[in-house]
């Protein structure tokens, strides 16, 4: 199957679910993630944002136009990491700019990342996977997916095990908030 997909945001249904998942930082980048979700529930992430060092005033603008660029009316649903600083960068975003998010309800880094990669493997019944990125629009997140990895020398990871991941994972944490939600693929 073909995870990373070539088109133009503005063909997807307007009457598709929109969806969104935000990392916030300052020293690190903001991301953001634009998403559709299909009939048959397969999620198309066909914009991003990502810029370190900037107000959360700037970062807002920036969202703002870029939805009216890429053809989004509204979001149903923005997640974000539940704690931290993000949650008052997240009040500022709703009270001043109207970005409303709510806290991704399973940020347990290493089940939200299987659950994420479920979303990349082939579905029984079209062979395809359930995840699509328009890459012309999402090339860091294409970079951070190949580039995350476990670290060579860690012993072998099991579910709970302390994570030691290696690369640059701000969408990708974007991705796994947004897709929270979500129900497993089939």
């Amino acid at each position: 199957g073909h995870i990373c997909v070539e088109m133009d945001p503005l063909w997807l249904p307007r009457d598709w679910k929109r969806i969104g998942g935000i990392d916030f930082g300052f020293k690190d980048p903001t991301a953001f993630l634009w998403g559709a979700v299909a009939p048959n529930k397969d999620v198309f992430f066909y914009d991003e944002y990502y810029q370190p060092g900037l107000t959360s005033e700037i970062h807002a603008r920036e969202i703002q136009y870029r939805s009216s660029q890429n053809g989004t009316l509204r979001f149903d649903d923005i997640l974000r990491e539940p704690k931290g600083q993000s949650l008052q960068i997240a009040r500022d975003f709703a009270l001043i700019y109207g970005i409303f998010s709510r806290a991704c309800p399973n940020a347990d880094r290493m089940s939200s990342r299987l659950h994420l990669a479920a979303y990349l493997d082939k579905r029984f019944d079209t062979k395809q996977p359930s995840l699509r990125i328009v890459k012309s629009r999402c090339p860091n997140l294409v970079k951070e997916m190949i580039g995350l990895h476990y670290k060579d020398q860690d012993e072998q990871h099991r579910e709970g095990a302390v994570e030691r991941w290696r690369g640059e994972d701000h969408l990708v944490d974007a991705a796994r908030y947004a897709l929270s939600c979500r129900p497993t693929p089939k």
